[in-house]
């Protein structure tokens, strides 16, 4: 009886064994905040409070993700809706021919830059080395009295969405320094016609966006990519480069939209420093007080100027002067542009509309005694100026539409008609 149930005893003993070896490699293993993980050792993908590679799941809050050199893994995070999901990099250099970090969902996710990361997307065209899908938050920062960087190299944009792709709300803020260069779109933003809302650049930050292909150095993507609430505040300092690209023959802007783009709500404010190089950094509508404002320190260099240039005194600043359009019809509708001095621009066809006239021209005095200039002609402006809208009926010579057609149209049948009478009576 009793060899009975010691041969029992161990056959459970020894179920309960394998069965405990089984669960192990799929059981949450408990670790500190804080581990590290090498993307050596696999991919890793971070979601609700927990850390996956290699199968292997671990509780971590505040996980390190480390990596000398990798170009078979990288990151993926997903944050859910009221998710906040906070990493570091420390030393990460990623090459990967997808997003090197990719992250997802309508919650928060915070990177903090330890040490110099580097991440690459090296196919071109598709891409972000950093992509960032759904209305979540991302917010690339240093911790407390520290000190990061990291440069993005995207095969798309830089830091940003995929093709044609709207992205919204990211923030880079603390002491990180920044270098976000696209491949096939906004050094910080959209790719392709893709949008950018809310981007804010603060704190001590130090950020060079690059745009490519015509799309804006930070902003929209490369075509009718818009670029919208920016704002670079504080004591931040941003080199933003606007792509130039042949097939176009056209530039994006240093900061706002792409080629065909545009720019509303862009705030540099506080202390902070801008450097833009770009020929097309100021469009009728990116300088209207009415959608944007300029209160820091905000310097504009030649298209051809590199962060070198700038950096070393050498590169071509650009001075400018403001261009005002006055409606001149009883009200006080006016319009105020900022241009290049040196660099000639159309004045716009549709600054203004009345039912029943158009703008036939502009001049430098109310009553039109001043210097003329037509609609759409180019100018290179060397000084502030004001001009005055001149109207004229809209309805151009032939217009069926009006009485005075027919009545017109009326006598040449008649007198057509005695004509041909009159030749009858002497035949």
């Amino acid at each position: 009886m009793d060899h009975l149930r010691k041969k029992r005893l161990g056959t459970v003993l020894f179920m309960v064994t394998i069965f405990a070896i089984l669960s192990l490699g799929s059981a949450t293993v408990a670790a500190a905040d804080g581990g590290v993980y090498d993307l050596v050792n696999g991919s890793v993908q971070i979601s609700n409070g927990k850390v996956v590679q290699n199968d292997k799941e671990y509780a971590d809050a505040l996980p390190t993700i480390t990596s000398a050199s990798s170009s078979s893994n990288g990151i993926t995070i997903t944050a859910e809706q009221g998710e906040e999901i906070t990493l570091r990099l420390s030393g990460v250099q990623i090459t990967l021919g997808y997003p090197a970090i990719l992250i997802q969902g309508r919650g928060t996710v915070t990177l903090l830059l330890e040490g110099e990361n580097e991440v690459t997307t090296s196919v071109s065209g598709k891409m972000a080395a950093v992509q960032k899908e759904g209305t979540g938050r991302l917010t690339i920062t240093t911790e407390e009295g520290k000190e990061g960087s990291l440069t993005a190299n995207g095969g798309a944009a830089g830091i940003g969405g995929e093709f044609d792709q709207i992205v919204y709300h990211i923030t880079i803020s603390g002491n990180a320094v920044v270098t976000a260069n696209g491949g096939n779109g906004a050094g910080i933003g959209g790719s392709g016609s893709g949008q950018a809302s809310d981007i804010t650049i603060t704190g001590n930050a130090q950020v060079t966006a690059i745009g490519s292909e015509s799309a804006a150095g930070i902003g929209g993507g490369c075509a009718t990519g818009d670029g919208t609430t920016i704002r670079i505040s504080e004591n931040a300092k941003v080199l933003a480069i606007g792509g130039v690209s042949s097939y176009y023959n056209d530039a994006g802007m240093s900061i706002g939209g792409g080629v065909y783009g545009h720019a509303y709500g862009v705030k540099i404010l506080d202390s902070a420093i801008v450097y833009a190089v770009s020929d097309r950094w100021a469009s009728p509508n990116f300088t209207d007080e009415e959608h944007n404002t300029f209160s820091g320190d905000y310097r504009i260099y030649a298209s051809n100027s590199t962060p070198e240039d700038i950096q070393n005194g050498t590169a071509r600043r650009k001075e400018c002067v403001s261009i005002t359009l006055v409606a001149n019809d009883g009200t006080d509708a006016r319009t105020e542009l900022t241009e290049t001095i040196g660099v000639p621009r159309s004045i716009p066809m549709d600054a203004f509309s009345d039912k029943g006239k158009r703008v036939s021209g502009w001049n430098t005095k109310a009553d039109g005694t001043g210097e003329k200039y037509t609609v759409g002609q180019s100018v290179t402006w060397t000084e502030n100026t004001v001009l005055y809208a001149m109207w004229e009926e809209a309805s151009p010579s032939g217009d069926t539409s009006r009485p005075i057609f027919w009545v017109v149209v009326l006598l040449l049948s008649m007198a057509a008609l005695g004509v041909l009478n009159m030749r009858k009576k002497r035949v």
